[in-house]
């Protein structure tokens, strides 16, 4: 992921209107961050 795509997405959990804790849908492409994240984490070990 680039610096650019993650200056993009913005930090997730910034909605405003959720409570702490509280979850939404992603929007398109933070999904697939995701995906990305948890890919590198798994090759990594640390998320079982």
């Amino acid at each position: 992921m680039t610096n650019l795509e993650r200056i993009q997405l913005g930090p997730i959990q910034n909605n405003g209107d959720l409570a702490p804790g509280e979850f939404r849908e992603l929007r398109p492409g933070e999904k697939h961050a995701m995906q990305e994240l948890a890919k590198k984490y798994q090759k990594r070990g640390k998320i079982p």
